[in-house]
C-alpha cells in the first residue's frame, strides 16, 4: 500500500479509538509521512511536526522504525512502509515497536 493511502486509511480507521496512534515508517520517509499526516487530520487539529492532538483529543504520531518506541502509554500501531523492503535493523526496531504497541492496526486487511 502506498505511504499517502496507508496514512489516510489509519487516520480513517482510528477516529474512534481512545489509544494514540504511531504511524511507523521508514526513516527517509519520516518528512513526508509528518507531512502526510498533517494534511489528513481533521481541521483544528494540532502538533508539533512529529505529534498532533486531534479536536477530539486523539494523539497521532508519526516515528520511524528506527526510534526507540514510546513505552509511557498504550498506543495502537500501524506500519506504512509504503512498498519498499526492510533491512534487518527496520526489522529489530518494528518488532521493539509492536512488543511495546497496544493494538497492531493491519492496513492489508481492508
Amino acid at each position: 500500500m502506498q505511504l499517502g493511502n496507508c496514512i489516510g486509511w489509519a487516520i480513517h480507521t482510528h477516529r474512534h479509538s481512545h489509544q494514540p496512534l504511531v504511524v511507523l515508517v521508514p526513516s527517509p520517509d519520516v518528512e513526508r509521512a509528518r507531512c502526510l499526516v498533517a494534511v489528513s487530520l481533521p481541521s483544528g487539529s494540532v502538533g508539533s511536526g512529529r505529534s498532533w492532538r486531534t479536536p477530539q483529543g486523539r494523539r497521532v504520531t508519526v516515528a520511524s522504525y528506527l526510534d526507540a518506541p514510546l513505552s509511557n502509554y498504550e498506543f495502537d500501531l500501524v506500519l506504512c512502509c509504503g512498498g519498499k523492503g526492510m533491512g534487518e535493523k527496520d526489522m529489530i526496531g518494528i518488532r521493539q515497536w509492536r512488543e511495546t504497541c497496544h493494538t497492531e492496526l493491519q492496513p492489508w486487511e481492508l
